[in-house]
């Protein structure tokens, strides 16, 4: 029992020496990140935040007077890569009749802080998404929050300066947002989002259940926030919708444009047409055989402007894709096509009593000849200025 402790307690050490950002990192961080309705770039953010299925990527940013220094520190030594992180959405607006001075905060979802970059005085957070936030009384949530986030100045009488962090550390043992799976907390959290005056006009929410094979029940995997296509597959991507302030009398038909980056995937479903209170809409989509992996991009926009004077944002969702290729089969499938091509020419050079010398050097010009021309023909012949 001796030397199997040692080992360990041997591996240990060696691993604290050689990678002390390792050691130093906290498992039970986990920071609050807010965002605002204060600019469209901001509102997008949360909508995506709801939008993108689990293993989805998202950014925030933050200028560095919005981050404690202490959280910088961390962030640039990156000792909190992969800790957790509530998403939250802070309507700033309520601040102005809040005796308090804070403004509401709205959890929306976890994730896993994957990546931060700093650029002059702006930090970029990339998030990893996991589960929606659950919350049974976002008042007595409020409570729990850190005194230091974002809130109007005291001392400003004109409660316009505001001071405090947007993004900083829960306490620990915080427990007032339950992480769920279920699409029931999203449609909760969008319909307490549309009470809000940034979002009163946002009529559609949007959430992408995941991308599906024709007839499987299981989304396809995320990688890196990519969905992980075969080639020459049929595929369906279910996109669930609500209208939660939807009104009879006021019933206006939007369409959902959906369009790849590169006209070798397929689309092969019509916009959708977002003209109910809720729905359920299949998007078909059909993967080439690119040869190499290749990344696309699936891009949703309405495909009209906005009502003017209406603070609703047109939607605006990317879903990256990568198509697995066949480069493999190919080459070897190719090979084999290069032994058949040549065996007849094996054959006529073997059999032939007037070339003594020069069979083997005929026979390796013949294998190389045959070989790559099974592989070209196996991998495809670039179109003439293609």
């Amino acid at each position: 029992m001796i030397l199997p402790r040692a080992t360990a307690a041997a591996t240990a050490l060696f691993f604290i020496v050689m990678f002390p950002s390792c050691a130093s990192r906290n498992n039970d961080v986990t920071l609050l990140c807010l965002s605002s309705g204060s600019a469209p770039r901001f509102k997008q953010d949360i909508l995506q935040t709801m939008a993108l299925p689990r293993g989805g990527e998202i950014q925030f940013r933050y200028r560095d007077y919005l981050i404690p220094v202490d959280i910088q520190q961390r962030l640039e030594s990156r000792t909190l890569d992969g800790v957790s992180v509530l998403l939250a959405y802070d309507d700033y607006d309520s601040a102005q009749t809040d005796p308090s001075g804070y403004g509401l905060v709205l959890p929306l979802r976890y994730g896993k802080l994957i990546d931060s970059t700093r650029v002059d005085n702006i930090y970029t957070l990339r998030f990893e998404l996991e589960e929606f936030a659950k919350t049974d009384s976002v008042e007595n949530l409020q409570k729990q929050l850190p005194p230091e986030r974002r809130h109007l100045d005291p001392s400003d009488l004109n409660k316009k300066k505001a001071i405090g962090s947007l993004c900083l550390e829960l306490p620990h043992g915080f427990q007032w947002a339950a992480p769920s799976i279920e699409i029931s907390e999203w449609r909760k959290t969008i319909t307490e989002l549309a009470k809000h005056g940034d979002f009163k006009d946002q009529t559609y929410f949007l959430n992408i259940v995941g991308i599906f094979g024709r007839g499987s029940a299981t989304p396809v995997e995320l990688k890196n926030g990519e969905s992980i296509l075969s080639s020459e597959n049929e595929y369906e991507l279910k996109l669930f919708y609500v209208n939660p302030t939807w009104d009879r009398s006021r019933q206006e038909v939007q369409r959902l444009k959906v369009a790849a980056t590169d006209s070798w995937l397929k689309v092969e479903s019509p916009p959708v047409s977002l003209d109910s209170p809720y729905d359920l809409a299949p998007i078909r989509l059909r993967t080439p055989d690119p040869g190499l992996n290749d990344q696309r991009t699936l891009i949703m926009v309405h495909d009209r402007d906005p009502i003017q004077g209406s603070a609703r944002l047109p939607v605006e969702l990317y879903v990256p894709l990568t198509v697995k290729g066949t480069f493999r089969k190919r080459l070897a499938f190719g090979f084999i096509l290069g032994i058949l091509l040549t065996c007849q020419q094996m054959i006529a050079i073997f059999s032939s009593k007037e070339l003594r010398y020069s069979k083997v050097l005929l026979f390796i010009a013949a294998l190389v000849v045959g070989v790559g021309t099974g592989i070209l023909l196996a991998l495809g012949l670039p179109k003439p200025g293609g």
